[in-house]
């Protein structure tokens, strides 16, 4: 934890602890080395302080990579001091996304109480074209919320420059202004939730936010495309799930055959093991429990 400014605080939480890939953690994945009881001590300090905090991480919740244990344990010390963190901020996926939590974790009709922004990465890993995020936060002064107010991205097509002369490569403005792209008043929880709502029904709109979170198109090579209704409905069940909520986030989203990864060799067998791997994963067992 270090302090930006008078009222500012930033966190930058080590959340490998609850990566799935630690084969250890399935002994016990609530909070192996007490960071998730160390992240509720900072808050519950800043809170009493009357200070804003802004945490950095890397793994979404939800995730492949991410074990339900700490997840949800994440998700309710983000509800308990959702009035105290003024931003979240991670990476990991290599596409623009964002995550929305609930007064009710499996409830999407409940009360929105924070937005979790993941910004698009500088590694084409694996069919992404580099690209940038640059925020503005309110600003620094007596009272400042500390919190998102908008951003801009910008992004390399590789596909163009890789045909230029390096001297002439360049960096092109993705969008100015997501509140702009997007039709939204601010960029508070509530709008987040109303974007997906006129998302479920808006195709132009939809189009527009699948584009830019690979930023490519179908004239650019890119597959699949173009994004039928189980694509659809996935993604945008993706943004409202920041943890395993095994559908219960996503009734009104549907998805009979969700986007897959391109074919490996052995298949059935690697589909099976997958499909084991997953169900174990997304299990919350009783020593999974916080007493937060």
């Amino acid at each position: 934890m270090t302090k930006l400014f008078p009222g500012l605080r930033l966190i930058a939480l080590n959340n490998v602890y609850g990566d799935s890939n630690n084969f250890w953690l399935y002994v016990n994945a609530t909070d192996p080395d007490d960071t998730l009881q160390w992240l509720s001590d900072q808050l519950l300090d800043a809170e009493k302080a009357g200070d804003k905090v802004q945490i950095i991480a890397h793994i979404n919740g939800g995730d492949g990579e991410s074990l339900e244990g700490w997840d949800e344990n994440y998700y309710k010390i983000v509800n308990r001091f959702a009035n105290t963190i003024s931003g979240q901020f991670y990476g990991h996926t290599h596409y623009e996304m964002f995550y929305m939590t609930y007064s009710d974790m499996n409830d999407y009709t409940s009360t929105p109480t924070s937005v979790v922004f993941s910004a698009p990465s500088l590694t084409p890993y694996d069919r992404y074209f580099p690209a940038y995020r640059i925020y503005t936060i309110d600003g620094n002064y007596p009272g400042s919320s500390f919190s998102v107010i908008d951003w801009e991205e910008w992004f390399f097509n590789l596909t163009l420059n890789n045909a230029l002369p390096p001297s002439q490569a360049k960096w092109e403005q993705l969008y100015p202004s997501m509140l702009k792209e997007y039709g939204m008043d601010s960029a508070i929880p509530s709008e987040f939730h109303k974007l997906i709502e006129r998302m479920k029904t808006d195709d132009d709109l939809y189009t527009k936010f699948y584009t830019n979170m690979n930023r490519r198109n179908q004239y650019d090579g890119y597959t699949p495309w173009p994004c039928d209704t189980d694509c659809k409905n996935f993604w945008l069940c993706t943004c409202r799930q920041f943890h395993h909520s095994k559908g219960k986030l996503c009734s009104d989203l549907p998805v009979h055959n969700a986007p897959v990864k391109k074919s490996r060799k052995y298949q059935a067998k690697w589909n099976d093991l997958q499909r084991r791997y997953n169900a174990y994963k997304q299990k919350r067992r009783d020593s999974d429990t916080c007493p937060i």
